[in-house]
């Protein structure tokens, strides 16, 4: 870890992090971080949403699937609908698909959120846009658990940002090429890379296409420089 990332994570710490976490923050006694990413074991995660307002919307459906290394592992996937409580809107319903009627029976968002920690366990979080989904996540987790995840992400889009940065100078010249964030969303991505796109807006199968996205790039990161899980982490995670 340079200097200068040990600097912000003391800050970070120092500025109002929990005590009972500063040996995460400071990351200097998580072994995982020296794992080779081959090797390291992977929650691939996605959710679909009532809305985007933190303060008002809700989570109604939850996607996993585990990876160890780029192998996806299609015997170990985790899905639940989530009944949000609250009316949907319809605008919404034609985007994820999922009727109201679909939701009455469906576990409440504490019971979900304890099968899904049961299933995450201490993997790393992959997702794409994933603080999108882990901030709702995050909220409910802190109401209902009394803690929030503690598990180290990766965001895709991220990774595929600074990859096009030192590949091509995309990221940092987006203008001159051409290249908006609308081109890193997940469906465009799987289109750059042939991935072929079946059923969209679909929780498991959002997770399940982000997983094949992380299995390409697992492949192209090392001739990056980025072989480790800790390499990863720096460019594209927390």
């Amino acid at each position: 870890m340079s200097q200068s990332a040990l600097s912000l994570r003391v800050s970070n710490w120092l500025s109002g992090a929990p005590r009972t976490d500063w040996r995460s923050m400071l990351g200097l006694w998580d072994h995982r971080k020296s794992q080779p990413l081959e090797q390291a074991r992977y929650v691939v995660i996605d959710t679909e949403l009532t809305g985007l307002n933190r303060r008002h919307d809700a989570v109604i459906a939850l996607g996993a699937i585990r990876m160890q290394g780029p192998r996806i592992l299609m015997g170990q996937t985790f899905y639940t609908l989530v009944n949000p409580e609250r009316k949907l809107d319809p605008d919404n319903v034609l985007v994820h698909r999922i009727r109201p009627s679909e939701l009455t029976h469906q576990p409440t968002i504490d019971i979900a959120l304890r099968r899904l920690q049961e299933f995450v366990g201490d993997d790393v979080l992959v997702g794409h846009f994933v603080q999108l989904d882990r901030s709702f996540l995050n909220r409910d987790m802190q109401r209902y658990l009394g803690q929030p995840l503690q598990n180290p992400q990766v965001d895709t889009c991220q990774v595929s940002q600074w990859m096009d940065e030192q590949q091509r100078g995309l990221y940092s010249a987006r203008r001159a090429y051409g290249v908006e964030l609308s081109d890193y969303n997940l469906f465009a991505l799987a289109e750059r890379y042939h991935i072929h796109v079946q059923d969209a807006h679909h929780a498991l199968y959002d997770a399940f296409l982000t997983a094949r996205l992380w299995q390409r790039f697992l492949a192209d990161l090392p001739a990056l420089g980025v072989s480790r899980l800790g390499d990863a982490l720096a460019i594209a995670g927390r």
